[in-house]
């Protein structure tokens, strides 16, 4: 039956793993364009190696189904933490886990255990992986009852390795409605469509050092504009930024690009046999500087503010930075239909409709009305001798 419909699907491979009585059981399938390697597979788990024929690239990939006892689950976090060590691979691994991290991941009766909890998290701790989170919904799986009976959790997620995000660092996760299952399907895309938006420009603190910044930023301000203080003042700024925008489309101030730039030119050196000298020296030096710009750039970028610059944190802060970008980024808004806006143009129209609604009056009527039983406060004597010119007495 599996099969067959995997055929339907027009799948080219597959392994299974088949029930354990009415319980358990895992698909893993494939198409055209993939290699998979097998590296080792339980009743709980398929564990491969995908390299990717279009581009070459190579992760690895363990799909679960955990038990949902607690003290089995445990061993089997055990085995899974030393499958991801022995793989060492740029990691995804994705399913049914049983478990949550958190109690604000089930609504519905009763509580999951904390130690539970603590498992879960100990295992994505120690194994170094991050959640991808999810579009549209927040739980995964449901009871199939409603009202007080119903129950909701968030079973299954997709998570990976700091290695693997870096790789693919636009990917998305959604929820995908179920079809008859208590669970509801995730579909993981690692090169979804970037609706791209003007950015936001900002003051870089790298920037700060720099001797071009100073008399760009010097010409700039001393302009003339006719006006108000503030209209002149608003033209500087103005101009000021489009001058560093320039400045920053023709420099070689990408500090990624100008390492690479250099590490290239230290190995050509290297290969004619020049390992030392003034050359190598100032070459070295001037990658050291970069390293530390870069570094200050990412830290900037990240809001970390409790590690110092010069500890080679560059990675740290770049990750950071990402995960700050997932966690601050709006995958979703809520119509009030109960509907979810996924794309760009659509949650601009549903925050628009709300702020919209909220500041709009839904009753026309004089609001003098309802201040005629107020009493004043200021008498009319009073009021005269507030009006009064002012005087230097």
């Amino acid at each position: 039956m599996v099969e067959r419909t995997l055929r339907a699907c027009r799948f080219e491979s597959w392994r299974i793993v088949s029930l354990i009585g009415v319980a358990g059981g895992l698909v893993l399938a494939w198409k055209e364009g993939v290699e998979v390697q097998i590296v080792s597979k339980k009743e709980y788990y398929i564990a491969v190696t995908v390299k990717d024929l279009s581009n070459g690239l190579n992760w690895g990939l363990i799909g679960v189904y955990l038990n949902t006892n607690e003290q089995v689950r445990a061993g089997q976090f055990q085995e899974l933490s030393a499958t991801i060590q022995q793989m060492q691979n740029e990691m995804i691994v994705m399913g049914d886990f049983n478990a949550i991290v958190s109690q604000e991941e089930k609504r519905g009766e009763g509580l999951k255990s904390w130690s539970s909890i603590s498992n879960f998290n100990n295992f994505i701790d120690g194994s170094s992986l991050m959640d991808l989170g999810m579009v549209v919904r927040n739980f995964t799986w449901s009871n199939k009852r409603r009202g007080e009976k119903q129950i909701l959790e968030r079973l299954d997620r997709v998570l990976v390795s700091n290695s693997w995000l870096h790789t693919f660092p636009t990917n998305t996760v959604t929820r995908i409605q179920e079809n008859g299952s208590d669970h509801a399907p995730l579909l993981l895309d690692t090169s979804p469509q970037i609706e791209k938006s003007k950015r936001r420009f900002k003051f870089q603190q790298r920037w700060c050092g720099v001797e071009v910044i100073r008399g760009v930023i010097t010409e700039a301000w001393n302009s003339y504009f006719e006006g108000s203080a503030m209209f002149v003042l608003a033209q500087k700024l103005k101009l000021c930024r489009h001058r560093l925008v320039q400045w920053q489309q023709i420099s070689k101030f990408n500090s990624k690009a100008y390492i690479e730039e250099i590490l290239k030119k230290l190995e050509e050196l290297r290969e004619t046999g020049i390992n030392g000298g003034i050359e190598v020296e100032e070459l070295e030096n001037m990658l050291e500087d970069t390293y530390g710009r870069e570094e200050s750039y990412w830290k900037e970028k990240s809001r970390i503010k409790w590690l110092k610059e010069g500890d080679n944190n560059t990675k740290f802060f770049h990750q950071s930075f990402q995960s700050w970008v997932r966690r601050n980024k709006i995958w979703k808004l809520e119509w009030n239909d109960g509907s979810f806006a996924t794309s760009r143009a659509d949650i601009a129209l549903v925050a628009e409709e709300y702020f919209r609604d909220i500041f709009s009056s839904t009753n026309s009527t004089d609001p003098e009305v309802e201040f005629e039983d107020f009493l004043p406060k200021v008498s009319s004597a009073m009021n005269r001798r507030l009006l009064w010119p002012v005087s230097l007495e």
